[in-house]
């Protein structure tokens, strides 16, 4: 098994096997790490995501700060393979898009660039101190991290936090790490 697919697995494994307890309380701590993190303090528009099964809860970041911040978050164009960011200025407006994430209705949304962002939270499955990660697989981030000049966050569990991350060339590492227990300043 390679080693990218080995470490998904373990990882996937591990959130799963989180009780709904220990996931709510971690999720809150991850929350409190970033709504101190000067960069989040002073970004007035933030690239977030809608979480997705058993990710770290966004939407509770989500819908306390939309009405603060500009929120953007990404709607998956499959025909491409890329990722098109739409504001969020309703949150009843969200729907259940690509592998039933929820996303803005293009309809229903002003499509913003990767010029607009202050602050990149993007989601993975595991990360290494030099801020490499792995996502699903599927490349989506990698082409938008790499148009965005603005600091890259990842949220992630401390067990998602692994000795190191198989790179590939194409792979945009993230800046700073933020779990229950650290943020974590990468050093690429």
């Amino acid at each position: 098994m390679p080693q990218k697919t080995r470490i998904r697995t373990e990882i996937k494994q591990k959130r799963q096997s989180l009780g709904r307890l220990r996931k709510s309380i971690l999720d809150r701590k991850i929350r409190a790490q970033i709504e101190r993190y000067e960069p989040f303090l002073s970004a007035r528009t933030v690239l977030l995501y809608a979480s997705m099964n058993d990710e770290i809860d966004t939407l509770k970041l989500i819908k306390k700060h939309h009405a603060t911040k500009r929120i953007l978050l990404p709607t998956v164009c499959t025909d491409t393979s890329s990722l098109k960011l739409y504001e969020l200025t309703d949150m009843t407006s969200l729907k259940a898009g690509y592998q039933g994430i929820l996303e803005i209705p293009h309809c229903e949304a002003t499509e913003r660039t990767h010029e607009d962002i202050d602050l990149c939270i993007v989601p993975g499955l595991a990360f290494d101190n030099r801020g490499h990660r792995i996502g699903y697989g599927k490349g989506f981030y990698d082409g938008l991290l790499s148009k965005v000049a603005a600091p890259k966050v990842a949220l992630a569990y401390d067990f998602q936090v692994v000795e190191e991350v198989p790179k590939e060339d194409h792979d945009i590492p993230v800046n700073s790490i933020i779990t229950p227990s650290e943020i974590i300043e990468c050093k690429s």
